[in-house]
């Protein structure tokens, strides 16, 4: 727990005590001037209820998006109640003084008109920030420039709980457990399947793993490269991709109706046009360990580095890649033909690349980290 202390309620200054170990910074009590409880609050999954030093005990009810709706009295009675317009600015009812937390269940101060997202005021007025992020924007993704901006324009799909850019991509949060078990009561089957385009040459020469205490510290350290199978109506596809491991950006992808060579190396040598790794990884499949894809790597100087046999997790970044893009496109579009899949996994790329954030990326996106890096 953390005291922090600021101005609200009437300007009177308040003492807040924070509990610093959960997602975001929440408010565990108010501490008047005289340092005696005013207000206490408890949590399960979210703000349960707000317990006043008077005695009274309001429980907070929620929309579905989190944003607060309303508080009722332990008698079930209604005491406030409360809309608001996709940007938060309230157009039903409005928070009174025993309540400062409503659009997103962040709290608001009515002497600025604005919430406080904990780095900085936004106000539900303006739909913008009142003062500029401390992140400078990048060229490669426009809306960034806007240091005012609120979560990309587009409030349905993103929160900000911290008040700096990128935010945070909204969801509902919900245990494993939950999911599996309303799964098997609507007869609902996960879908993963997977097969092996790993088949080794003996007689090509194996190189040793390089990355065992390695971590990528910079765009181009560390590139890494596999293939997987796309199901279409009646067959399969197969794509290549190159992927960075510093920024997750996919450098270069090829897609090919048959696992021939040529289709890897033209992947490769347009990934080479863009710039050279100092280590490129890859499994110990007959496409990586073939004379013709490391002769492209070693005449750049650049060191290979193949997977232990059977070890995925070697090469977690580009098999992390494969899970987002088959469960988020691929298994939902159930692409029929090869035109069709082609498009639909281009566009996909265009917005893992562009607009997919990251939440170990520090919820940025791989082009963003991988230009503004460099």
């Amino acid at each position: 727990m953390i005291k922090t202390t600021g101005k609200q309620k009437n300007y009177e200054l308040v003492e807040y005590v924070n509990d610093v170990n959960r997602d975001h910074v929440e408010v565990l009590m108010e501490l008047n001037i005289n340092g005696i409880m005013d207000t206490a609050y408890s949590y399960g999954n979210e703000r349960l209820t707000n317990e006043r030093f008077t005695g009274w005990t309001g429980y907070y009810t929620y929309d579905p998006r989190g944003s607060v709706t309303g508080v009722t009295g332990s008698d079930g009675y209604i005491w406030q109640s409360y809309r608001y317009n996709a940007y938060g600015d309230i157009t039903f009812g409005k928070p009174q003084y025993n309540n400062v937390y409503s659009y997103n269940a962040e709290s608001f101060n009515p002497n600025i008109d604005a919430q406080y997202l904990r780095s900085r005021y936004y106000s539900v007025k303006t739909a913008g920030f009142i003062s500029e992020d401390s992140y400078l924007g990048n060229i490669t993704d426009p809306l960034t420039l806007n240091r005012y901006n609120y979560v990309k324009s587009s409030p349905l799909n993103y929160v900000d709980p911290s008040g700096n850019w990128p935010g945070t991509y909204y969801g509902f949060q919900v245990e494993r457990k939950t999911v599996l078990a309303r799964m098997q009561e609507m007869g609902i089957q996960a879908i993963y399947p997977r097969q092996s385009t790993s088949r080794r040459d003996p007689s090509h020469k194996v190189y040793p793993h390089l990355l065992k205490d390695v971590s990528a510290a910079y765009p181009d350290h560390v590139w890494s490269i596999d293939i997987t199978y796309i199901p279409i109506q009646k067959s399969w596809l197969y794509l290549t991709a190159i992927i960075d491991w510093y920024s997750r950006y996919v450098l270069a992808w090829e897609i090919n109706d048959t696992l021939e060579i040529p289709f890897v190396l033209d992947a490769c040598r347009r990934a080479l046009e863009r710039s050279q790794p100092v280590i490129m990884n890859n499994d110990q499949g007959s496409h990586f360990t073939s004379p013709k894809y490391t002769r492209l790597f070693q005449e750049t100087g650049c060191l290979i580095s193949m997977d232990h046999r059977g070890r995925a997790y070697d090469n977690i970044f580009i098999e992390r890649f494969w899970r987002s893009l088959k469960y988020e496109d691929i298994y939902l579009k159930d692409y029929q033909y090869p035109r069709e899949a082609r498009k639909g996994i281009y566009q996909y790329l265009e917005y893992y690349n562009n607009e997919r954030l990251h939440q170990s990326l520090g919820y940025r996106t791989p082009a963003s980290l991988y230009y503004g890096s460099k």
